[in-house]
């Protein structure tokens, strides 16, 4: 069975790429985070988009673990009354602080920027590296609503505050099975999935 190592040392993140790897009725795959890995160190993020970020991250593990499958993601939430921000710098904005005082400051920017324009979206760039050292990339995104207050517990990350008209729920409203469905995880591990059942 090959080794499919997802570059990161998010729980959440793994389990959400699991789940949607094994209802494609791939060929199996051992499955593993970063840690369980033995790459317990994580590189810096220095890229100036998704995408760099991205092959930053399963370059370091391609390097450490030459013979395994590599997938690495960045995402982030993308606001466009505030030019595209937080962007790439989601999981660090306002410092390293609880997401709710992100939420916070995420509410004074847009007061600041004297805007009614809430809508934002969710992107993920993910990048897959082949045991042969071949490159592959996929992208997806979902668009949603800024909400005025945090609602839900079933998500991470901004889910709670990234509300979708077409639900009338905010990401950490829906219930699990929807949001791994529908997620911008969900969307770019789509073309994943086609790389992977073109090669296994």
């Amino acid at each position: 069975m090959q080794t499919l190592i997802v570059a990161t040392h998010n729980q959440h993140k793994v389990s959400e790429i699991e789940t949607v790897l094994q209802a494609a009725g791939l060929p199996p795959l051992k499955l593993c985070s970063a840690a369980e890995a033995g790459c317990t160190e994580e590189p810096a993020e220095t890229g100036l988009t998704f995408q760099e970020n991205a092959e930053i991250k399963a370059r370091y593990i391609k390097a450490r673990c030459p013979e395994a499958w590599v997938l690495a993601d960045d995402s982030g939430l993308c606001v466009n009354a505030l030019q595209g921000r937080p962007g790439i710098y989601s999981a660090r904005y306002a410092g390293d602080v609880p997401y709710p005082e992100k939420f916070r400051q995420l509410e004074r920017e847009l007061a600041a920027s004297g805007s009614s324009d809430r809508q934002a979206a969710f992107v993920c760039v993910m990048v897959l590296i082949s045991p042969a050292g071949q490159l592959f990339v996929s992208q997806g995104q979902v668009a949603g609503v800024i909400a005025p207050q945090a609602q839900g517990s079933n998500g991470f990350g901004y889910d709670p505050i990234f509300y979708l008209p077409q639900y009338n729920l905010t990401m950490a409203e829906l219930d699990p099975a929807v949001k791994k469905r529908i997620s911008h995880r969900a969307h770019a591990l789509e073309g994943i999935i086609s790389c992977l059942r073109d090669r296994l």
